[in-house]
């Protein structure tokens, strides 16, 4: 998630039952509730944490009998008052480093530095207090609650029952496994849907967790409780990725990702879960509800629900295209496949071009937009349709903001001057990929 951007609450009504004619019988009615929804919250970073703990306000705002929603909220917080006394004097170390740098020689410049890094984590606290003050009134207090979430009595307030309430406030893969599972075995439903929410990293991080140990949570979680999760939601930033979704494909049904950053605020949860059917509830109208509701909201630039069963054979395509790639590098194509995949949209799109150096994501339907337009080589055209049609198969429904229109809903890492074969093979196991981005920054 990105906390540049606040989310803006949808005012669309709800819309009422569909009729049914009387002379259909209706079906059966479920024993089991429609959603069993838990939600993992990493609000420890001091820039996410005032959204985060609001996120969980809107749940009880949200609340029904006929759904069970379980959070696990962890937190560092600071007192309003506390967090603008640090911000004035991190701030102030500013004009105090820039006064004392010219006197110190071959010190000035680290004394500098330091001064600045103080001052951003200042502007960070003055961003904290303020957004505390302004979307929740929830006292200070560090550490991990897990709660049931129930009705909301007070505006900006957390009212629901604590279950479980721990000291630590990193979260881990033990801590997440465990409560997934618990809640997973303790409520079972139609649907059960897990929900993921803090920083994002693509393929590298999610949440505070490496995606391998998401993973390793999930399916865990899944064994212990004899249950598949039907819908997993990353509410964090750029996780929209073909190596994250890769490592995740046996982990979930379905999964609702961006490939771009997140708004602080997240998903329009009120809306979304106010608005569900109270009976035969599917993973996959589960997932079409977040996107009618987000495409409303005007905090998130992309959003997909992918189809993780449809994963392997797109990956593979890729595969199969980055090896015919490489065939083109070895003939003297290197500028062309280079080429192709600048052509592509760069997530994420306000980062400042010295950070592509050491990160690079680029949208997977433009890389083949491009592949398509620069390279006539037959064999590389029929592995670029290839990936294409695996591409439009995957993708069950998104929604985008008018300048994304041109969005193919996932990305794959492109070159950097820096790139890390090894490291990015054993991360993700594209090792065609892998070796396609060394050869385009290695070879003549």
């Amino acid at each position: 998630m990105n906390a540049n951007t606040v989310s803006r609450p949808a005012n669309r009504p709800v819309a009422p039952p569909l009729s049914r004619s009387a002379a259909a019988a209706p079906p059966a009615k479920s024993a089991l509730p429609a959603l069993t929804f838990l939600a993992h919250i990493d609000a420890t970073p001091k820039e996410l944490e005032p959204y985060e703990v609001a996120e969980v306000d809107a749940f009880e705002k949200a609340y029904r009998p006929d759904t069970r929603v379980r959070v696990q909220l962890c937190r560092e917080s600071t007192p309003v008052l506390q967090n603008l006394g640090l911000g004035l004097m991190e701030v102030a170390a500013v004009p105090i480093a820039a006064a004392l740098a010219p006197t110190l020689g071959p010190l000035g410049f680290p004394v500098l530095l330091g001064g600045m890094f103080l001052a951003a984590d200042g502007g960070k606290r003055f961003a904290q207090a303020y957004a505390s003050w302004s979307h929740n009134r929830e006292p200070a207090w560090n550490g991990t609650r897990v709660y049931d979430i129930g009705p909301d009595k007070r505006v900006g307030r957390i009212d629901s029952p604590i279950v479980e309430q721990r000291l630590e406030d990193k979260p881990d893969r033990t801590q997440l496994t465990r409560f997934l599972a618990e809640g997973m075995k303790k409520y079972p439903a139609q649907v059960t849907a897990v929900m993921l929410s803090g920083h994002g990293l693509a393929y590298k991080n999610c949440t505070g967790l490496g995606v391998a140990a998401v993973k390793e949570a999930l399916d865990q979680a899944s064994a212990q409780s004899g249950r598949k999760i039907d819908v997993l939601i990353l509410e964090a930033c750029l996780m929209g990725n073909l190596e994250s979704l890769q490592t995740l494909s046996n982990s979930a049904r379905y999964v609702v990702v961006s490939e771009e950053t997140m708004g602080a605020a997240g998903m329009p949860w009120a809306n979304i879960m106010q608005s569900l059917p109270k009976d035969h509830l599917t993973a996959e109208q589960f997932g079409r509800n977040i996107m009618d509701w987000s495409t409303d909201d005007g905090n998130l630039d992309t959003l997909a629900v992918i189809d993780l069963q449809k994963i392997a054979p797109l990956s593979n395509s890729v595969e199969s295209l980055a090896h015919e790639l490489r065939r083109v590098v070895a003939q003297g194509g290197k500028s062309e496949v280079r080429a192709a995949l600048r052509h592509a949209p760069a997530y994420p799109r306000w980062t400042d071009p010295l950070d592509r150096m050491s990160f690079n994501m680029r949208d997977l339907g433009g890389v083949v937009d491009g592949v398509k337009a620069r390279i006539p080589d037959a064999r590389v055209q029929q592995a670029a349709d290839r990936v294409k049609a695996a591409l439009q198969d995957a993708v069950v429904s998104s929604t985008h903001r008018p300048k994304y229109a041109s969005a193919g809903d996932i990305s794959i890492q492109s070159t950097q001057p820096f790139f890390k074969t090894e490291k990015y093979v054993n991360q993700t196991g594209f090792r065609e990929w892998g070796a396609l981005l060394h050869d385009l920054r290695v070879l003549a």
